[in-house]
């Protein structure tokens, strides 16, 4: 068997390089006449996609429930459970009843931001 061979890309028409290059020349030149006739239009155009675009990227801030509440509650968890795991099973009742108490008073907190 032979191997494959690449196909060939060159136009069937000689000709078809030139139409292609007087197409996109036309398409060049109606699209300068376009800017140049409505000016404003493009650049209020131009503006809001850039609006839209930076709405779209942009990420929201967190809010008052978030940075007062949810991120101080995960941050108590995690410190009285890596507490928790170093002292052993023997306060291991005592940690569950403060975590749950902390956690009931951020809980309560929450609640009255909401």
């Amino acid at each position: 068997m032979s191997p494959p061979v690449a196909p060939d890309f060159r136009p069937a028409d000689p000709s078809a390089k030139q139409k292609f290059s007087e197409v996109t020349d036309r398409v060049f030149e109606q699209g300068q006449e376009f800017v140049q006739s409505k000016p404003v239009g493009i650049l209020i155009a131009a503006v809001a996609l850039g609006v839209v675009a930076a709405m779209l990227m942009r990420k929201p801030e967190p809010t008052l429930r978030e940075r007062a509440v949810d991120g101080p509650l995960d941050e108590v968890r995690h410190l009285l459970g890596n507490l928790r795991a170093e002292l052993g099973g023997k306060t291991e009742k005592r940690f569950d009843r403060s975590l749950s108490a902390i956690e009931g008073a951020l809980h309560k907190a929450k609640r009255a931001l909401s």
